[in-house]
């Protein structure tokens, strides 16, 4: 199986940004890092979600298996199937 998570990381690293810019003072002190350190993780953040968000980058997340393996299902509904989601929400 095989599945591009990039709109996905468009709205986790946005996330990730705006967590980093909400703690920014803390996360400085915290750790020692100075402001030419912060505003790099800054850009690098900033510029990762505009790469995800023009399509210059992505994640793809696979799986594998070890040998064959017939009976995994041809397509991922069974993935978005009522009782998968109860799975997952407990």
């Amino acid at each position: 199986d095989v599945e591009n998570l990039r709109r996905h990381y468009i709205l986790t690293v946005q996330r990730w940004r705006a967590n980093f810019l909400r703690n920014y003072e803390e996360i400085k002190a915290a750790m020692g890092y100075d402001d030419r350190f912060m505003r790099t993780w800054d850009f690098y953040l900033a510029s990762g979600s505009a790469g995800f968000c023009l399509g210059y980058l992505n994640v793809i997340q696979m799986m594998m298996t070890n040998g064959v393996v017939n009976d995994y299902p041809w397509t991922r509904e069974f993935l978005y199937e009522e009782t998968a989601l109860e799975l997952v929400d407990g």
